[in-house]
């Protein structure tokens, strides 16, 4: 009977002191973490028309992503800072894609750049956009 109650109190002064140990340690909140955003097109990049589908997603460790910001840029004579479109995606952290018309004009050998970067639930953004440039061509036809 007497080990009986040793057993008891050890096993009670054993829980008691890893309650202790367990309760000693902080909670500290998870620092949000920036998204990654990534883009890719189907097939050869060399081979692409003047109408393309890209696709792309993002991944955030620290949350989820709820949209994405994307915009063109053109070569010199367009405007090199173009704004932003900002697009909600339908369920966050699902990739996405579109179908993209690029514009040639009359220019000859066009590159245009697409940029694209996901926001995450907190309203971070991918400090590094995800960036695929094109070398387009709209020569003249000869007879």
């Amino acid at each position: 009977m007497r080990a009986r109650g040793i057993l008891a109190a050890a096993i009670l002064v054993g829980m008691t002191l890893s309650g202790l140990v367990g309760c000693s340690k902080e909670l500290r909140p998870i620092q949000n973490l920036p998204p990654e955003t990534y883009l890719f097109v189907h097939g050869s990049v060399d081979t692409v028309n003047h109408r393309v589908r890209l696709y792309w997603f993002g991944t955030d460790p620290a949350g989820e992503v709820v949209k994405y910001a994307m915009r063109w840029v053109y070569p010199p004579p367009a405007p090199q800072d173009p704004g932003w479109d900002t697009v909600s995606t339908a369920k966050p952290g699902v990739g996405t894609d579109s179908m993209f018309t690029m514009f040639t004009g009359d220019l000859g050998v066009v590159s245009p750049r697409f940029e694209i970067f996901a926001i995450d639930n907190e309203g971070a953004p991918d400090p590094t956009p995800a960036v695929q440039t094109f070398s387009l061509s709209n020569d003249a036809p000869t007879v």
